[in-house]
């Protein structure tokens, strides 16, 4: 008798507790759609075979841009079959990748991830760039100004480094680029392009920030993504742009505020006619009772756009005045129209008393139109970087006017020596100076004096392909960058800049979303540092060796 009375006891509690659960869980699924696919997803892991893979389908339908479940799906369907399997199994692979990058939370952190690493990708590869080069042209710039001493007037173009880092930083590039011949000034353009682009990258990321994941940012996106309705609720209360007031209404719906939810909904229709406004009132009509007047803005809403959402709950509005057949019609335009959705939520829904409307909520796509809008908002130029903007065209005409310069000084590219035309008096001969120029073309020098040049300037070159290929291994372009070819070389620092930019910054970006999502971007970043740096060695030895560099 006591086991038998233990035993049911037990059995009751097991049942009220299963049917609590199931109470919680199709309510979660009907107010926090996102929150509930997760609950599925822990569910299929697991899951084996056809089962879990079910599962995984429930909860991408709740929420379709979930890369975690296309990552398990891809897991799951791989070799339960044959190539059919497989190939799905890439397919869904894919897929995780893309909403990686695409799904909402993941998109506006990736942002923010790509934009600081555009900024140090140009401004650590100009940076090193002006290193690089300033070593060369320093010496020409010294012999330069003992040539014509009126020339230390170029060093007067440091004095607005006074106003920060970027005029300072604008002067030195000048300065890399002095002895420049060839297309000195079109090269000296794109970099003070880039070099101006870093700022405003810069300035933009700082107001990207504070939009996109400020309290009424954040609040706004889980609402409309079924994760929170708590935070819109008390910090959207008050605001009175279109974003908010939406965000607001829904927060108020979700939570069963219906008659300050219908208020809120009613003033923003005065605003904007929307059919997701008039949806979202008629819903709130209906669980009102009032279902004469949501009859009548669904009716509105589906002369401006007819979706499933608007049609679905005009069968719930027919059925609850007791039309059953024209419920039926409008029921079967739903299915018609997207049966996988209408057929889940009636799944939710199964055993629920009252009439369960469907709710509308924001589009991605105009999530991220109000972050970007409100990013432009705060976005402005200063004083000081239209300044900056003078300074840099002033330097760009300096450039040009560069070009016109019969006398800016050479290194030979057989010893290294310094020359100039002024100092040599005579015509240029392939860039080399005087000494190698008697060396090769004329007989005014003994052999002996002529083999020990040859030997002395085959030693200097030597050594300068030792050093350059080795300094190749540790900053990447190097050899390109000292020589006429330097853009190739800034393509190459840069790409992998950028991309090892990319694997740091992901560690401090993962609002919203698991830091372990961004697994398959950082080793797809990393993998591209290895073949940029890979090829950037192979092309350099290979330049090396043909005597290129």
């Amino acid at each position: 008798m006591v086991k038998r009375l233990t035993f049911t006891v037990f059995f009751l509690i097991v049942l009220l507790t299963t049917s609590a659960g199931a109470s919680i869980r199709k309510d979660i699924a009907l107010t926090f759609p996102r929150n509930y696919a997760d609950i599925i997803l822990a569910e299929a892991r697991v899951k084996d075979g056809m089962e879990a893979i079910s599962l995984i389908k429930k909860s991408l339908i709740l929420n379709p841009e979930n890369p975690d479940a296309y990552f398990l799906l891809a897991r799951k369907t791989a070799g339960n079959g044959g190539l059919k399997e497989d190939l799905l199994s890439v397919k869904y692979y894919l897929k995780g990748l893309y909403y990686t990058v695409c799904e909402i939370w993941h998109l506006m952190n990736i942002s923010a991830v790509l934009l600081l690493s555009v900024f140090l990708a140009i401004v650590v590869s100009l940076t090193v760039f002006f290193i690089v080069r300033l070593s060369y042209t320093m010496p020409l710039i010294v012999h330069e100004i003992t040539e014509s001493p009126r020339k230390v007037l170029f060093l007067l173009l440091l004095i607005p480094s006074v106003f920060g880092f970027y005029f300072a930083f604008s002067a030195l590039l000048f300065y890399s680029l002095i002895s420049l011949k060839k297309r000195g000034h079109l090269i000296g353009l794109v970099l003070f392009l880039l070099m101006l682009l870093s700022l405003l990258t810069l300035r933009f990321f700082q107001s990207y920030i504070k939009a996109a994941f400020s309290a009424q940012t954040r609040s706004i996106i889980s609402v409309n993504t079924g994760q929170s309705n708590a935070s819109a609720i008390h910090i959207l209360q008050g605001r009175n742009d279109d974003y908010s007031l939406f965000s607001y209404a829904l927060a108020l719906q979700k939570d069963r505020r219906l008659n300050e939810a219908r208020e809120v909904y009613e003033r923003l229709l005065k605003k904007m006619k929307d059919e997701r406004i008039l949806v979202n009132l008629a819903s709130v009509n209906l669980l009102l009772g009032n279902l004469n007047e949501a009859e009548s803005l669904i009716k509105q809403a589906i002369e401006k756009r007819p979706t499933v959402t608007a049609y679905y709950n005009m069968s719930i509005i027919q059925r609850e005045k007791l039309d059953f057949e024209k419920g039926d019609e409008y029921f079967t335009k739903a299915i018609n129209m997207d049966f996988d959705r209408v057929t889940l939520y009636r799944d939710l829904i199964s055993g629920q008393s009252l009439p369960m409307p469907i709710i509308e909520s924001l589009k991605k796509g105009e999530l991220l139109s109000m972050v970007l809008s409100k990013s432009l908002q705060d976005f402005h130029l200063d004083k000081k970087t239209l300044l900056l903007i003078v300074y840099t065209l002033m330097l760009m005409i300096l450039l040009y006017l560069r070009q016109k310069d019969s006398e800016i000084p050479i290194q030979c590219k057989k010893c290294g020596r310094v020359f100039c035309l002024k100092c040599e008096r005579r015509l240029p001969w392939g860039d080399i100076c005087m000494d190698c120029f008697k060396n090769l073309v004329t007989l005014e020098k003994t052999p002996e004096e002529r083999i020990k040049t040859i030997l002395r300037t085959y030693e200097y070159q030597q050594r300068r392909r030792r050093i350059i290929t080795l300094l190749s291994f540790i900053i990447p372009g190097f050899a390109l960058l000292i020589s006429e070819r330097f853009i190739r070389g800034m393509v190459i620092l840069a790409g992998i800049l950028f991309f090892l930019s990319m694997v740091f910054f992901m560690d401090y970006f993962y609002v919203n979303i698991h830091r372990s999502d961004y697994l398959y971007i950082k080793l797809l970043s990393l993998i591209m540092v290895v073949i940029i740096y890979t090829f950037g060695i192979f092309y350099i030895k290979k330049r090396i060796r043909k005597g290129w560099l």
